[in-house]
């Protein structure tokens, strides 16, 4: 029988495909009965990450939503926690960085140096750090502030991105929903106001995306490519290409193997 958490994905995935779903093409594409795929799609709304709807499932767009994190963090976890080794073997002993609040930035919990200066508005973060360092030491972490978007973890609004203002760090760590051949993408005003205030105050931008991301645009444009400095991400025959075009115009990609 398939998993819960696994039909969550597949039906996300179908989702995205279909813009909405009814409950008979469910059952025959997944093989559920419609008594289980009500209780899924009662679970999916109430986490936010699609609408309940009469006799089926409707996609949020995406302008609308700030998916949970537990959600967002089911999709390449693996692939995730190997870029966010590697981006955290670039950063150096007692550092100051801006960390954003993505999934994947999530991972550097557990491979970055207790004597790092962390500043971020990622309560998922600042959890993994505390399980890593639950006695004395670990890094110093300083949380944003702001408005607390319960599903995602993230810390937003006006608050979040002036209090970002009053500091500045070497390095800032980003995730994002996008990077085309010009610019980087989040699917959030509020997420990319914060972001951009990270590039800003810090002297080095390093992003770390799933391939996934590559390719891929949002409604919310963060910042133009030539503003970050390292990329961390993995090749696939899809993405090759940009990543190709974005290293002779000056970024440096470092490929990861999954």
């Amino acid at each position: 029988m398939m998993k819960q958490e696994e039909r969550y994905r597949q039906l996300f995935s179908l989702l995205n495909e279909r813009g909405t779903l009814s409950l008979e093409e469910c059952g025959r594409l997944l093989h559920v009965s419609p008594a289980t795929l009500r209780r899924d799609f009662a679970v999916l709304d109430s986490r936010g990450s699609a609408r309940r709807i009469r006799g089926g499932l409707l996609r949020i767009p995406e302008r609308e939503s700030v998916l949970p994190f537990e959600l967002r963090n089911q999709y390449f976890s693996e692939e995730k926690r190997l870029l966010a080794q590697t981006a955290a073997a670039l950063i150096q002993p007692g550092e100051s960085l801006f960390i954003d609040g993505g999934t994947t930035t999530a991972h550097l919990g557990a491979f970055l140096d207790e004597s790092c200066q962390i500043i971020t508005n990622s309560m998922h973060l600042a959890g993994v750090l505390m399980r890593r360092f639950p006695g004395k030491g670990g890094s110093n972490i300083v949380l944003t502030g702001g408005r607390l978007h319960i599903m995602s973890g993230l810390l937003l609004g006006p608050e979040a991105e002036a209090s970002v203002t009053r500091f500045h760090a070497d390095t800032t760590i980003l995730s994002v929903r996008g990077m085309d051949a010009g610019a980087l993408y989040n699917n959030n005003e509020m997420i990319s106001g914060i972001e951009r205030a990270m590039i800003a105050n810090s002297d080095r931008v390093i992003v770390v995306a799933d391939h996934s991301k590559i390719g891929r645009t949002a409604m919310s444009k963060i910042c133009l490519l030539r503003k970050i400095q390292i990329l961390v991400t993995t090749e696939t025959a899809e993405n090759a290409a940009l990543l190709a075009s974005a290293e002779e115009r000056g970024l440096r990609v470092i490929r990861v193997q999954n």
